[in-house]
């Protein structure tokens, strides 16, 4: 056989490929440069753009620039060298190439902690309830039955004893106007508190099944409906206005001193998708107009048609039990017993990227970013809270913390917060 070695110069081509292309962004006029087209060598990396954008600004304003940002080519992040990137889209270098820029995420820095003593099991956010991207009071559930609620500003403003057992999820809904804290719990009940600023809570309803209610969603389009899924594989429906009977409040096992007697109303299950699931439901969530998500730990996801009361369609998991879902648009990601992340289009049912946890453990929870739905934050049993863009390659953009023992709950409170908890006891 012959072997041919290639020339200085066909060496030296390959190493300075080039590529025309076009910055682009959405952030406000004094971040803009100029979009007519540059050449860029396709080795370049983050490093070497984020010094053409700062050399162009200066241009632009006289000033010295030295700001930090990312870039999304062919709606991926982009974190090696161009050349890399194209190979993994198969893309040429024929066409004008579009860059847009926005601002990289920075580690968050720590803000607040405070200690409960108590395993933190779930977390509530006000916001969610108002479609807010304000941050504003959030509820902790923990594994004693009861909840701690905070202001923006980390200042408990409510403790109380709400279930005889560990609190499994908490929410917010507002009905008529009103505002409910909804909580459930392994001791089979759902309630629902009347929740008034500087006010003691007032349970105002409770919903009773035969096994452990797990997760609940309220839906923000018709305001009186609940989901929730239980520890059976069951999903109910639980309508506000469908009452099968009323107790006084003296008659619930968590008594407390008032004045008055208040009657409580004991919710009538609207709908039952029985065995939806094989095993416990591990999280709940409406999206649309009137369809539910669920995730189980009997390695499937489902869609859900409300109004129907049917199973529409159902995401295999592989061999790995869901612990939590997010979802946004077409898309759902479910944190999986086999330290995965998986994003998977609703509309065919099929996986399109995982994202692989740096140490072993479930991801026991994950959210997105309300104002940026391509930013993600999960926690696990590695103990770890991370940063995720989903537009990347598949690993951590930041790791946010390590805590002493494994993260239960994570979530946002506004787009620049990050709420954590788990069995070390300890609120982040």
């Amino acid at each position: 056989w012959w072997y041919m070695e290639e020339s200085k110069e066909q060496v030296e081509e390959k190493k300075t490929k080039q590529v025309t292309a076009q910055f682009t962004t959405k952030l406000p006029e004094n971040y803009l440069v100029p979009n007519a087209p540059i050449t860029l060598d396709t080795s370049m990396t983050k490093k070497d753009l984020n010094s053409i954008i700062n050399t162009l600004l200066k241009q632009e304003s006289g000033e010295e620039c030295a700001y930090n940002f990312s870039f999304i080519i062919e709606n991926q992040l982009l974190q090696s060298t161009i050349q890399r990137l194209l190979e993994e889209k198969n893309l040429t270098t024929e066409k004008i190439m579009q860059i847009t820029y926005t601002f990289a995420i920075e580690k968050p820095k720590e803000e607040h902690t405070e200690p409960l003593n108590e395993w933190i099991s779930c977390l509530g956010f006000l916001q969610n309830a108002q479609s807010s991207l304000i941050d504003k009071e959030y509820t902790v559930g923990l594994f004693d039955g009861s909840i701690r609620m905070y202001d923006s500003k980390h200042q408990l403003i409510r403790n109380e004893l709400l279930h005889t057992d560990a609190i499994t999820d908490t929410a917010y809904a507002y009905v008529d106007k009103n505002c409910y804290l909804i909580t459930s719990s392994l001791d089979q009940t759902l309630h629902l508190h009347h929740y008034k600023p500087n006010k003691e809570l007032e349970l105002s309803y409770i919903g009773k099944w035969k096994h452990s209610i797990d997760c609940i969603a309220a839906s923000i389009v018709n305001d009186k409906i609940i989901a929730s899924g239980t520890g059976d594989g069951n999903i109910l429906l639980w309508d506000i206005e469908k009452i099968s009977s009323k107790e006084s409040e003296a008659d619930q096992p968590i008594k407390k001193t008032k004045k008055k007697k208040v009657e409580v109303g004991v919710l009538e299950i609207q709908a039952e998708i029985p065995t939806a699931h094989t095993m416990q439901v591990t999280d709940i969530q409406f999206i649309g107009l009137a369809q539910l998500i669920t995730g189980s730990y009997d390695h499937t996801i489902k869609l859900i048609d409300v109004n129907k009361k049917v199973i529409i369609s159902t995401i295999h998991t592989s061999f790995a039990g869901v612990c939590s879902i997010d979802s946004s648009q077409n898309v759902v990601y479910g944190g999986l017993t086999d330290s995965t992340i998986r994003q998977w289009d609703i509309r065919e049912s099929t996986q399109s990227r995982i994202y692989q946890s740096p140490q072993p453990g479930w991801v026991s929870s994950l959210s997105l970013n309300p104002l940026n739905r391509n930013i993600l934050v999960s926690g696990g049993y590695d103990n770890s809270v991370n940063i995720w863009d989903v537009r990347g390659d598949k690993k951590p953009l930041k790791k946010v913390c390590v805590q002493k023992d494994k993260v239960m709950t994570v979530g946002w409170n506004g787009p620049q917060k990050i709420i954590s908890g788990g069995c070390e006891g300890q609120l982040y």
